[in-house]
């Protein structure tokens, strides 16, 4: 859990408190399973609702297969959701990520 007072780009402090979590788990010697979930609230440093003030969430799962040394398929959704306060309706979004990633084996 995190607390900060934060500057805005618009000379206004923002009281932001927040939690991150996150897990990394191998189900086989070359699969793994992370998830990683973020919230977090601004609010005006007197407590009030100001237009600073938000409500923000996510969460991250995802799979990872190592298919050698070198090579890495991912896959990860995203669900995120935000409430800013100045509008009736919150927004939510989702996003889905396959990614095949390359890291060069060092030697020294």
């Amino acid at each position: 859990a995190r607390r900060d007072l934060l500057p805005t780009g618009s000379a206004e402090v923002l009281d932001t408190t927040g939690i991150l979590v996150s897990l990394d788990y191998r189900l086989l010697p070359r699969l793994r399973f992370g998830l990683s979930a973020t919230a977090y609230r601004n609010r005006d440093p007197g407590g009030e609702n100001g237009r600073g003030s938000r409500k923000y969430a996510s969460v991250e799962p995802g799979i990872a297969y190592d298919i050698n040394e070198s090579w890495q398929l991912s896959a990860t959704y995203r669900l995120r959701w935000e409430d800013d306060g100045q509008f009736a309706d919150d927004a939510m979004s989702n996003a889905v990520y396959l990614t095949l990633s390359w890291a060069r084996p060092w030697q020294f």
